[in-house]
């Protein structure tokens, strides 16, 4: 049975939940996390998608990443190409860098965009 993408956001909207109760001390780490999370929902969700459903071929490598966004743009999907693009700007920032400023605004922003994606996606 394939794996649910979508429960990649649910278990990052739980993580956050958890974060005040009894991770405080982890708290940047679980953020980080959740946008990770967040993104991997959307993007694969999409990916899948447009691979069953239009003429996106996965490669399964990192290039994927960039040809999916390429492949939105090219189709006139072009909202959903930004936002896609800025989720993954954002779990490159959570994933590599050594300190994000903001992260409470792009933790929110991220799980905003991750439910839109996966909403208009689902509604297709």
């Amino acid at each position: 049975m394939p794996f649910d993408w979508l429960s990649f956001l649910e278990l990052a909207k739980e993580l956050m939940e958890e974060i005040e109760s009894r991770w405080e001390r982890l708290s940047e780490a679980v953020k980080r996390t959740v946008v990770s999370r967040a993104y991997y929902s959307a993007f694969c969700y999409i990916r899948n998608y447009e691979a069953a459903h239009s003429r996106f071929t996965p490669t399964n490598t990192a290039e994927d990443h960039k040809n999916l966004i390429k492949h939105l743009k090219n189709i006139g999907r072009f909202k959903i190409a930004t936002t896609l693009r800025n989720l993954r700007e954002y779990r490159n920032d959570c994933d590599y860098a050594d300190s994000i400023e903001n992260i409470d605004k792009i933790v929110r922003k991220a799980l905003l965009d991750a439910e839109e994606l996966l909403r208009v996606y689902r509604e297709s």
